[in-house]
């Protein structure tokens, strides 16, 4: 093997022998070159192993026969009497600068530079990023709330709205592995036939049911609550678990009303009227409101609570979220002395399809974030099961839950007056006639 020198550098080895030539040049095809700390010359070059040709060194290249040689602060074995000054790197044969190594790929990213401080200082702070990240993500996964309860749900009938995805799939599919009779209310039919079929596989119950609904159809809701009171003779949970969020451009349903609002909000109210006779004779019974802490990031405006073109449309679902507190509270309080509670609750920040609706190219950092810090949605199915199915809060009403255990509110939501005055509003947007069953 050839060491190259500078006029600060000797070589001072002794003659090879053929066996070792023969390995040499069958593990790695190298030459060595010094890089001097000082001197006039600023461009590295490389001295080669005539020996070698550049058609045999690209061969090994190709097949990643590529090796290097640590700094070591002791002079290297090979370069006996070297100056401290000097720094062997193993480099490849027949390339006459770093550059034409660059070129082909190969990056000497680890040798220090002038900007060395720089270089530790940006490899530092990503490192610290990339700590802090990943500590928020573990913090979040620890703290996330888990229903241990074991209660058992045989010869109970539980409806769950958008039970076809999300945290209402994962919610279908815990209690019907519980044994509770389970009624998938949703508006595509296709995709909840489909989870119906998984759902009694992976339990092996077949009490599952799949009928339409679409809240943002007050005929729809309507129907639906018709077949409900025809057919079942009660209903033991409801789990108002149903929810859409549009991103920019709001849509109007049929019935005149922003679509975010009656999804949400006004088909869940219209629903609970239409079946609460059935909840009453089922008590003592359980309403389970799904309700989001993004509740703080607005208000309710009650001369806009039919809100067609007055605000964005990602900003309505927090509106929603809003009015479905405001809805359990006035619920909870009406409903006192006949056993049916209310509680509501924050599932968390969940990675689902409520998210669908973010629109290219603000749906990639979405993505990303979603996938990194988000709950799954079997995570964020914890509270909902909890509040179905805990003997803990049998007994407890009109209450706010988050990770399993009860939350604060705002005091803009502990408005009793508001919250009476958006009920009374409710009730005419979403058309409720004297003939329909009154809370």
């Amino acid at each position: 093997m050839t060491i190259a020198s500078n006029n600060n550098c000797k070589h001072r080895g002794g003659k090879e022998s053929e066996p070792q030539k023969k390995e040499q040049r069958k593990a790695t095809i190298i030459a060595a070159m010094t890089i001097p700390m000082s001197g006039d010359d600023p461009q590295p070059r490389l001295h080669t192993d005539p020996s070698v040709s550049e058609q045999a060194f690209k061969a090994k290249v190709a097949s990643s026969v590529f090796h290097s040689i640590p700094f070591h602060s002791a002079p290297n074995p090979q370069l006996t009497g070297a100056s401290p000054k000097c720094r062997p790197v193993v480099v490849a044969a027949n390339y006459r600068s770093i550059r034409d190594l660059n070129r082909m790929g190969f990056i000497f990213g680890w040798l220090p530079t002038e900007h060395y401080v720089r270089d530790i200082f940006l490899l530092t702070l990503s490192a610290a990023i990339a700590a802090t990240l990943m500590s928020i993500r573990f913090y979040l996964r620890i703290t996330a709330g888990r229903c241990f309860t074991e209660t058992k749900m045989e010869g109970k009938t539980v409806i769950i709205t958008g039970a076809n995805s999300g945290i209402g799939k994962e919610t279908a599919k815990d209690l019907a592995g519980r044994g509770a009779r389970v009624i998938m209310a949703c508006r595509n039919l296709e995709t909840a036939n489909a989870v119906k079929d998984e759902i009694i596989k992976e339990t092996n119950n077949s009490k599952i049911l799949v009928k339409k609904l679409d809240l943002g159809s007050q005929k729809s809701v309507r129907e639906f609550a018709a077949d409900i009171v025809k057919t079942e003779l009660k209903i033991d949970v409801l789990i108002h678990n149903a929810g859409m969020a549009l991103a920019f451009r709001g849509q109007t349903s049929e019935d005149g009303v922003e679509l975010t609002m009656a999804t949400n909000h006004y088909g869940p109210f219209l629903l609970t009227h239409l079946l609460i006779d059935v909840l009453k004779k089922s008590a003592p019974a359980r309403i389970v409101i799904v309700a989001s802490e993004l509740y703080r990031l607005s208000s309710v405006n009650l001369n806009k609570l039919n809100p067609v073109g007055s605000f964005p449309a990602a900003y309505l679902y927090y509106v929603s979220k809003f009015a479905n507190i405001y809805f359990a509270r006035e619920l909870a309080k009406r409903l006192e002395g006949t056993r049916v509670t209310v509680n509501f609750l924050h599932p968390g920040m969940i990675d689902s399809g409520i998210w669908r609706n973010v629109p290219f190219p603000l749906n990639l950092p979405m993505m990303a974030i979603t996938k990194g810090f988000f709950k799954t949605t079997k995570a964020g199915a914890q509270t909902t099961i909890y509040l179905a199915t805990s003997d803990e809060v049998a007994n407890v009403n009109g209450k706010y839950f988050m990770d399993c255990k009860e939350a604060t509110l705002n005091a803009a939501a502990l408005d009793e007056e508001k919250g009476r005055k958006i009920w009374e509003e409710s009730l005419k947007i979403a058309k409720l006639t004297p003939q329909d069953p009154k809370i």
